[in-house]
């Protein structure tokens, strides 16, 4: 802003500053707050002393509006920061939370201080010490949670100066730059130390293979020195951060989010002078992007772009939120489209080509999860088949093109036809003796790359999830109809292969731990599937297989628990602690709440109770052979509806921030009515 002072005004002089700065006659109309000369001009009339608090022309308060509008989406995404930054940390570590209170108070000086202050210092790395001096920066936890710093920064980068001059030509060029600034000026408070930087590149270095996240340029050819790759994604991430192009910083941070989301929980007992805790940190990165990606959005944007609402939405299935990853491949559909991405041909550019395919594929599989209609037909030209047979865009193509066939019939439940699924299960079975042979019969070993484990295993499990959402609906009628007997064999047949496939991920990933809700979380589905035909109390299947199936579910439940102490997951504790209150309540053993009730998103309710018993025999009660845990018996729930997820319209206050990360327990509306329910009653007599 200019230093030079305003020309102190003549006393008495009502001409408007244009009019004035024109040196004509200033007229006003009668009840009129614009001159006759602007109107004439089409010029904005502004008035000499240019008072901040004047009337806004109708045109700028809609760009006011649409502003706050804007901010009001930013508080909501921010939301779930605040509650992230110290939230669930352990109160008995003491330690823990004066640290990342400490950190927090920093980013909140840095968020105020003056524009001297130097970001770029160390590569942009981290927040200037100095800041830690300052009087009372160190805070309480509750006080640091309610006054989170990513919350005025998004707040300074959104609001117009009160000061502006209304309906100054350059206020649109002047909030949206300052709005880009301030967020690239926190978001390199946000990077780590170098030290630490180089810390998690090196404990994460194995995993990047499978995000795709990276661009090709920078990762070395297979074969160079081990820290050279190291050394280049920690070159490319930092200088991204000091770029003024906001799809620049935006992919950095994805990348270098792809990094913290994958560090374990023993990383915080390692490094504590990371700016906030590994969950805050992600969140941020990701919000950041958000406010990033859309400054282009009156253009078509560019390739860049895609691969950032890609990146978003890897993360976002990473992190066990589905919804929030068919928002970012609906968006970057639309982007393509705009491109011009779905007209390319087979021998196109194959970055492009890459892009367009995998955006459709995901779109497709993650709208079958969520039970919404998929965004291209069949039909449409841009939906081609690979030109190599062998390849895994080839095995993808193939299971968005079911996927797409399994949401069609789904979508239109009360006009289904038996035939549909009958023709489904032959696709199938098609994939499985063609293309698809290579892929099932093979078998993982420690030896391979962990990549080439990830790829194969990965296919498998979208396989055989589709074998049993094929089936499932009539799964669930065969106890009632004995015709729809080669469907409950089918869908508990792919849910096996879906736990058999998961745990040979984990066993032959060795210490690599993986972190993927959704895909934890749909192997969790596959094995309530298991548990709702054991508790049958007509299940035909023999003893030896129900036995197998429980020392499956048994399996699962483990597993589980160590990734949720792992890797600190919502998602694995929750699954694990439901599995393990179902197979006590199978042996009668269940002594959790007395009454247990949990809504699983996207599958159903489950809800267990402790009943009392009949009178026992009296010879019994004669001799003291029963106590109060022989008078109790457990009564199990299920409640689901058969095609499309039961939650997808009514849990969106739910699921907005957490998705399946949710508190299961917290999710209950009674008004809701479900497709499929039943009951199953066990005792202490004859359980397993």
């Amino acid at each position: 802003m200019s230093s030079t002072k305003t020309k102190r005004m003549r006393l008495g002089t009502k001409s408007c500053a244009e009019c004035r700065r024109r040196k004509v006659r200033c007229i006003y109309a009668p009840e009129s707050r614009v001159c006759r000369e602007c109107v004439l001009h089409d010029a904005v009339c502004v008035s000499q002393t240019a008072k901040p608090a004047g009337p806004l022309t109708s045109e700028s308060q809609d760009e006011e509006r649409s502003m706050r509008e804007r901010l009001q989406e930013l508080e909501s995404m921010v939301k779930v920061l605040c509650k992230a930054v110290d939230a669930k940390s352990d109160p008995s570590n003491p330690r823990k939370l004066e640290i990342d209170a400490e950190a927090l108070s920093r980013l909140r000086q840095a968020s105020t201080s003056d524009p001297k202050f130097d970001y770029s210092s160390h590569g942009a790395s981290s927040i200037d010490d100095s800041g830690s001096d300052a009087p009372n920066a160190i805070t309480n936890s509750a006080e640091s949670i309610e006054d989170a710093p990513l919350l005025h920064l998004f707040k300074a980068a959104m609001m117009i100066e009160a000061n502006e001059v209304p309906g100054d030509s350059k206020r649109t060029g002047l909030t949206l730059q300052h709005r880009i600034q301030a967020c690239i000026k926190y978001l390199n408070a946000l990077v780590p130390s170098f030290e630490d930087l180089t810390l998690i590149l090196q404990m994460t270095e194995r995993y990047w293979p499978l995000w795709h996240a990276f661009p090709l340029d920078v990762l070395p050819a297979r074969g160079n020195p081990p820290g050279d790759s190291i050394a280049r994604v920690r070159i490319f991430i930092l200088a991204s951060m000091k770029s003024t192009s906001p799809v620049i910083v935006a992919k950095a941070v994805l990348c270098l989010a792809f990094c913290v989301q994958q560090l374990p929980a023993h990383f915080k007992a390692k490094r504590l002078d990371l700016p906030a805790s590994p969950t805050a940190l992600v969140d941020s990165y990701i919000v950041g992007a958000e406010t990033l990606l859309p400054v282009n959005e009156s253009s078509a944007g560019t390739v860049d772009d895609l691969e950032c609402f890609i990146l978003q939405a890897v993360l976002y299935v990473n992190m066990g939120k589905p919804r929030n990853a068919w928002l970012c491949y609906r968006r970057a559909l639309s982007y393509a489209v705009l491109q011009g991405l779905h007209t390319l041909d087979i021998g196109a550019d194959k970055r492009r080509l890459g892009i367009w395919n995998k955006i459709w594929h995901y779109d497709r599989n993650l709208s079958l999860i969520l039970g919404l209609p998929y965004a291209m037909p069949d039909t449409h030209p841009g939906i081609g088949r690979p030109q190599s047979r062998l390849s895994e865009q080839e095995h993808m193509y193939g299971f968005a093109i079911l996927a797409g066939h399994i949401i069609d019939r789904n979508q239109n439940p009360q006009r289904d036809h038996y035939a549909t699924t009958l023709r489904l299960e032959e696709e199938l079975q098609q994939y499985e003796k063609g293309a698809g042979s290579a892929v099932l019969n093979a078998v993982p070993n420690a030896s391979m790359p962990l990549e080439a484990i990830y790829q194969l295993q990965v296919q498998k499990l979208f396989y055989h999830n589709l074998r049993k959402l094929t089936h499932l609906p009539y799964m669930l009628k065969s106890n009632v109809d004995r015709k729809y007997e080669r469907n409950r064999l089918a869908a508990l047949d792919a849910a096996r292969e879906m736990i058999t496939s998961w745990q040979q991920l984990r066993e032959c990933s060795g210490d690599a731990l993986i972190i993927c809700d959704l895909l934890d979380f749909q192997v969790f589905a596959a094995t309530i599937l298991l548990i709702l035909n054991l508790l049958s109390p007509s299940c035909p299947d023999p003893i030896h297989q129900q036995a197998s199936d429980w020392e499956r579910v048994h399996d699962i439940t483990r597993n589980l628990q160590y990734i949720s102490t792992a890797m600190e997951c919502k998602v694995a504790g929750q699954a694990a602690t439901l599995l393990e209150y179902l197979s006590a309540a199978h042996r009668g053993i269940y002594d959790g709440p007395e009454i247990y009730e949990a809504v699983i998103p996207y599958f159903g309710k489950v809800r267990i109770s402790q009943l009392r018993r009949a009178d026992p025999p009296p010879g019994d009660m004669k001799f003291g052979g029963w106590d109060d845990q022989d008078m109790m018996s457990n009564m199990v729930e299920f409640s689901t509806d058969s095609f499309v997820p039961f939650s997808q319209n009514y849990m969106g206050d739910y699921l907005t921030e957490a998705e399946l990360g949710v508190d299961w327990t917290a999710v209950l509306n009674a008004d809701i009515g479900y497709e499929w329910s039943q009951s199953f009653q066990s005792s202490n007599f004859g359980m397993t």
